[in-house]
């Protein structure tokens, strides 16, 4: 399977169904939590900004 695959709504669905890293991914995730949990979530609408090869990138780095 390749980015070629899949469509744009694909791609970010199977990126936002990985772990986000403790602090977040600046400019990807934006922080939903409070003082007392530290929670953070995808932020989909910069996702759709980036182009699917992107996406299947980011993808690939953050499955490993």
């Amino acid at each position: 399977m390749n980015s070629q695959d899949l469509d744009t709504d694909d791609l970010i669905n199977l990126f936002t169904g990985v772990d986000i890293p403790y602090g977040g991914i600046e400019g990807l995730t934006r922080f939903s939590g409070n003082q007392w949990n530290e929670a953070w979530e995808w932020d989909e609408q910069a996702l759709r900004l980036k182009t699917k090869e992107e996406l299947w990138r980011l993808y690939l780095s953050r499955k490993q």
